[in-house]
């Protein structure tokens, strides 16, 4: 079941109430009040550390893998990071390490072909003693001739046209006996042909990659809008989204292209973008693909170059971090 299903829920938790009036306790991450909920908010690495719950009380937790990296020399967009919700999580007394994905490195131009492919985002993961929380990394975009890497959302792919995307390994994870919501799309194909044989956008949670075009490199999935919980306009979390939405995540990068002065560069997180933090492609004119923004978990641009020569390529965008929050009624 998609994430959609559950953005509704709002903050969720039915049993802290009772636990809380027994003097329950909790700490990590940033820790705030929002809408009668109270939320934490991390950003990096942590502990979220449990104490006075009567046996247990439950939460609304969202993950968010680590972005892939975009190809370089002639790359691909990255794939977000993978994107899961639990509006109930259970959670007793103890110590419960977050940890927060890393970002997946943009492809390098050097190398040659076939060597410049970016870095899969990391895992994003909450344990509640029972069983692990996990948003995995993104795929890797495609750089020089090669396909685009699995993860929570796939890769796109490079040059030549019989390249794929990269497939979502995300709907796979999280089967537990409260309910979770997953997300996570497939990277974009390669051009279909001359004159610019654009790469494949990365998937994003909203939506797969676009498809590299004759005329550039295909833009990037869209992002995903965060549940209601966490749409604090004091302190905001997310990125600028499409349809001019707010507290956006995990958008694909945008595909680059072969060579330069291209007539469209690909759109990090889809048309119009950047949303959700992803990078774009590289500039029409030739250069490196962006880099998205930290904590989007989104993917990093694909580079376009200027030509074969080695001085004449260009390395992709790192993708962006993950992110982790949880919400429980104060």
């Amino acid at each position: 079941m998609g994430i959609r299903g559950f953005l509704g829920v709002g903050g969720g938790a039915t049993g802290l109430g009772v636990a809380s009036a027994g003097g329950f306790e909790a700490t990590g991450g940033t820790k705030y009040t929002y809408n009668s909920k109270v939320i934490h908010r991390f950003n990096a690495s942590g502990n979220f550390v449990v104490s006075g719950a009567s046996p247990t009380f439950t939460c609304e937790v969202v993950v968010v893998g680590g972005g892939g990296g975009g190809g370089g020399y002639r790359g691909s967009g990255g794939g977000a990071g993978g994107f899961a919700v639990a509006p109930t999580m259970p959670f007793g007394n103890g110590t419960f390490p977050v940890s927060i994905g890393a970002k997946g490195a943009g492809g390098l131009s050097s190398g040659g072909p076939g060597g410049n492919s970016g870095a899969n985002g990391g895992d994003t993961t909450i344990p509640n003693g029972t069983h692990t929380l996990t948003a995995k990394g993104g795929g890797f975009g495609g750089g020089g001739d090669n396909n685009g890497g699995v993860g929570g959302c796939g890769g796109g792919a490079a040059w030549p046209v019989s390249r794929v995307g990269g497939t979502t390994n995300q709907p796979t994870q999280n089967g537990f006996p409260f309910p979770v919501g997953n997300d996570g799309q497939a990277g974009g194909d390669a051009s279909p042909g001359a004159p610019k044989y654009g790469a494949g956008g990365g998937g994003g949670c909203g939506a797969v990659g676009w498809i590299g075009t004759t005329n550039g490199g295909g833009d990037g999935g869209w992002s995903l809008q965060l549940p209601p919980a966490f749409r604090d306009p004091t302190n905001p979390v997310g990125f600028p989204g499409q349809s001019g939405k707010t507290f956006c995540v995990a958008g694909g990068g945008g595909g680059g292209s072969i060579f330069a002065n291209v007539p469209k560069e690909g759109f990090g997180g889809g048309p119009g973008g950047p949303f959700g933090g992803a990078g774009n492609g590289g500039p029409w004119t030739g250069g490196p693909g962006a880099n998205a923004q930290d904590n989007s978990g989104s993917g990093g641009g694909g580079s376009v170059c200027l030509g074969d020569p080695g001085p004449q390529q260009r390395n992709g965008g790192d993708g962006g971090s993950g992110l982790l929050l949880i919400a429980y009624p104060e």
